[in-house]
């Protein structure tokens, strides 16, 4: 089920209607904000849909945790060390609850972090590599170990392309699921299996 509480246009938060003004949350992190534009508060919300929308570029883009977090804080300008509070979090959790978008979703999120987390270790394979072939005296046992560790990085990137595929038949799922889901009175989902 997807249920709106803003939503983020040119990377704006713009509220939905008048009905996330009702939600605890968000209204204390509208009130806390005194400047009459609520700049700040906009912010927060934009790292609320950062952090927890699965649709969001950060997790598209496969971030996790203080990496998801990081990316939120540069996208929305926020201090180096802004932290998630208490109201942060629970809207997060809230929204998360709201806006799971099911199996599909799910899976999508795990394959994308896969991914991103064969990427880091395809890195680091490669930067050792790098260092010890800069170095001057390379042994025998550091030639055959730097061979080994050319073929492992070889075999991951080969699995690269494969998770690759995997998230554009991961998306076209989601997108099926999506467009079979809508919203009607009361917030309930309406399947199309319920269409008359």
């Amino acid at each position: 089920m997807y249920y709106e509480l803003f939503r983020i246009k040119d990377s704006v938060v713009q509220p939905v209607n008048s009905r996330e003004s009702q939600i605890k949350e968000v209204r204390e992190i509208l009130i806390r904000d005194r400047d009459r534009n609520k700049e700040f508060a906009y912010k927060e919300l934009g790292a609320v849909y950062w952090l927890a929308d699965y649709r969001s570029p950060g997790r598209m883009n496969g971030y996790e945790d203080k990496d998801l977090l990081d990316d939120a804080i540069r996208n929305y300008d926020l201090p180096s060390t802004w932290q998630p509070d208490r109201y942060v979090t629970n809207l997060i959790k809230l929204y998360e609850y709201n806006n799971n978008g099911g199996i599909a979703a799910e899976t999508l999120t795990e394959i994308v972090s896969t991914l991103n987390l064969m990427n880091k270790t395809t890195k680091a394979i490669r930067n050792k590599i790098k260092v010890k072939l800069e170095k001057v005296d390379v042994t025998e046992e550091e030639l055959n170990n730097l061979i080994n560790m050319q073929r492992q990085l070889f075999s991951a990137s080969s699995e690269i392309t494969k998770k690759i595929k995997d998230i554009k038949e991961a998306r076209e799922m989601l997108k099926e699921t999506e467009s079979d889901q809508e919203v009607g009175r009361g917030n309930k989902v309406i399947t199309s299996s319920m269409k008359a």
